[in-house]
C-alpha cells in the first residue's frame, strides 16, 4: 500500500496517527482559507471541513498533493489512487472521489475541471504542500555556495516530522 491514512476525530484539522482508512483531525493551525498537506513523514492534513473517511479519497488527495506542479489526468489518478481491483471502474470512481474531496475541503481547494482542462489540480494559492516546499528548498540549495547549501539542505530535511535534523 502506497499511502497510510488515519481516522478523523475533530473536523478541521488532521494529525498523523495511523488508525484505519480515514484522516485524523486534531487542532493545529491551517491557512485561513485553505489546506495544509504534509506527506514527509506520516500523512497530516490540516484545514479539513469534514472527515475524509474513504481510503480512495485520501489517496486522491495525497496523489494530487504529490503532483503539486500541475494538473493530473483522470487516467493518471486512476493508476495512482486505485487498487488493482478498482481500476476497471476507476474513472467514474475518481470523479466520485473528487466530489467527496470537494465537500471535505475548503471552497476552491479542488476546482471543477473546466473546458479545455486536462485533469485535477489542488489550487496552489489555497493549499500548502510540504513536498512542494521541499522541492523548492532542494532546488535553491543547488544554486548556493557550499557553506549555505548545507543550511538549505538541513532546512529541507527538517520538513520530515520524523527527522531529528
Amino acid at each position: 500500500q502506497m499511502f497510510e491514512t488515519t481516522d478523523v476525530r475533530e473536523p478541521g484539522y488532521a494529525e498523523a496517527e495511523p488508525s484505519g482508512d480515514t484522516v485524523t483531525a486534531a487542532p493545529t493551525t491551517a491557512p485561513a482559507a485553505g489546506l495544509v498537506v504534509c506527506l514527509l513523514g506520516p500523512p497530516v492534513v490540516e484545514g479539513l471541513r469534514k472527515a475524509i473517511r474513504r481510503r480512495g479519497v485520501s489517496r486522491l488527495l495525497y496523489s494530487l498533493a504529490l503532483h503539486h506542479a500541475g494538473p493530473v489526468t483522470v487516467e493518471q489518478l486512476r493508476d495512482l489512487a486505485a487498487t488493482s481491483d478498482e481500476r476497471s471502474e476507476a474513472a467514474e470512481t475518481i470523479v466520485s472521489y473528487a466530489s467527496i474531496l470537494r465537500s471535505s475541503t475548503p471552497d476552491g481547494v479542488l476546482p471543477q475541471i473546466g473546458a479545455g482542462q486536462t485533469g485535477y489540480r489542488l489550487d496552489p494559492d489555497l493549499v500548502d504542500v510540504d513536498v512542494a516546499v521541499f522541492d523548492a528548498l532542494t532546488i535553491q540549495a543547488g544554486d548556493l555556495d557550499d557553506s549555505n547549501r548545507i543550511d538549505a539542505a538541513l532546512k529541507a530535511l527538517s520538513l520530515d516530522r520524523k527527522s531529528d535534523v
